[in-house]
């Protein structure tokens, strides 16, 4: 998995600069929603203190220069429809983060969480969805995602349409990210802390391939270490290292096929994990239990 000590200093600071430049307008933040239509920011924000949340409007979001009327799906085998959408690379530079941040957590109200660094915006150019068929989601007609999950009060995803090879899945989990209500400045560095230091910091072999996975397919629902990541599941990291270690059957059954085993589940299956991913997934959730991480 490529992370920030992977990459070169200079190119994530050029990214980052980048970004910062590229807009034209300011967003006006309050220290109060006006609305519950509202999204907050949090996080290395210029013009945000330090532990505080700002907002700002649909209205404002849409008056962005870069934002824009058009016609897409909002997934590769939907329909294309009409929708305003204002990408998340001018959204970030009209507020502008600090030299503290290199990428986006997108926080839902579902608790679920993507993670967008700054080389990932630029290079697939996200968009934000503000009005799908002219109308808020408080206006009625927003779609479910997959007939799972709410799409609003706010979406983000790569446009099927530019980028038809994408296929929404990045190092640090699926994109497509539902419900969002906060996004957050942060860096890649900081973020996955937790998954690199104790116990974790010299992996090897299946344990740091099993680390790189659970990043990529887990962390968005599933919390690992330090309380990083999503928590749709609300099932503590000490709940998964227990199920891996001491009922690993039960355990590689239920990340293949958890329908099988809760009709009602949101989790998706993952029948092109292999044995030895399983295997992998284990070995990362063994290595942690064993150094007292939890």
């Amino acid at each position: 998995m490529m992370t920030l000590r992977h990459l070169p200093a200079l190119l994530l600071t050029c990214t980052a600069c980048a970004l910062s430049s590229i807009g034209r307008a300011e967003l006006n933040l309050t220290p109060s929603p006006a609305s519950s239509d509202d999204l907050a920011f949090s996080g290395a924000w210029t013009g945000v203190p330090t532990g505080e949340k700002r907002y700002v409007s649909r209205a404002a979001l849409a008056a962005l220069p870069g934002a824009k009327t058009l016609t897409d799906r909002t997934w590769p085998t939907t329909k294309p429809v009409e929708m305003t959408v204002v990408p998340l690379a001018e959204v970030i530079a009209a507020i502008g983060w600090t030299d503290q941040a290199d990428g986006v957590v997108l926080r839902g109200e579902d608790r679920w969480e993507s993670w967008m660094p700054a080389h990932f915006l630029q290079e697939r150019d996200p968009y934000l969805l503000l009005y799908y068929k002219g109308k808020a989601p408080a206006e009625g007609g927003w779609p479910d995602f997959g007939g799972i999950e709410p799409m609003a009060p706010y979406y983000a995803f790569v446009s099927p349409t530019r980028f038809p090879d994408f296929k929404d899945q990045t190092p640090f989990g699926m994109i497509s990210a539902t419900q969002i209500a906060e996004i957050v400045a942060a860096t890649e560095k900081d973020r996955y802390a937790p998954f690199y230091a104790g116990a974790l910091a010299e992996l090897e072999g299946d344990a740091a391939a099993g680390r790189t996975l659970f990043l990529a397919r887990c962390n968005v629902c599933h919390q690992g270490p330090g309380e990083t990541g999503g928590n749709v599941s609300q099932r503590p990291f000490m709940l998964l290292q227990v199920h891996a270690t001491l009922n690993a059957d039960y355990f590689k059954a239920m990340v293949r096929d958890p329908k099988k085993f809760y009709p009602g589940t949101i989790m998706p299956r993952h029948p092109d994990l292999t044995a030895a991913n399983l295997n992998e997934l284990i070995a990362f959730l063994a290595a942690a239990k064993a150094g007292g991480i939890n």
